[in-house]
């Protein structure tokens, strides 16, 4: 009897820490009007060093002060947008690098991509799958 009482107790235990995981990973309503309504940037430099990353913020910039012109209303209508303008980015981009002395290619992307939480001024953006442009400069080895 006691062997029986044990394992029921190990499944009783298995089966909560299972829901608790699960539960966990679940996006809540909000998480998910979050990833439904944000497009991330994602600059990824061509490596670790102190003159790519710093490269890659004046890319960072140039890019969000190109698409903050745009006008639209919806997520869709923006990432249309962006397609549309990709060749102008990805030269916004480039002559961002070129005024830091760097000629490494670029290459812009959109899709869905994982993103860890990220702290902000103000807010925060939970971790999760968002849509994305992802620029990538050089090899992009770097964050």
């Amino acid at each position: 009897m006691k062997k029986l009482i044990l394992k029921i107790s190990i499944t009783s235990f298995l089966c909560i820490v299972a829901f608790l995981f699960i539960w966990s990973v679940i996006p809540t309503a909000e998480e998910c009007e979050i990833y439904n309504s944000t497009i991330r940037l994602h600059v990824i430099a061509n490596s670790d060093s102190e003159k790519d990353q710093s490269a890659k913020l004046k890319v960072r910039d140039a890019i969000i002060e190109h698409i903050s012109g745009y006008e639209s209303d919806s997520k869709e209508e923006t990432l249309a947008m962006i397609a549309s303008d990709k060749d102008a980015i990805e030269e916004i981009a480039r002559q961002a690098l070129e005024k830091e002395g760097i000629s490494d290619t670029v290459s812009l992307k959109l899709g869905k991509e994982s993103y860890p939480v990220r702290e902000y001024e103000g807010f925060s953006l939970p971790a999760g799958e968002y849509t994305s442009v992802r620029l990538v400069i050089g090899e992009g080895e770097g964050q």
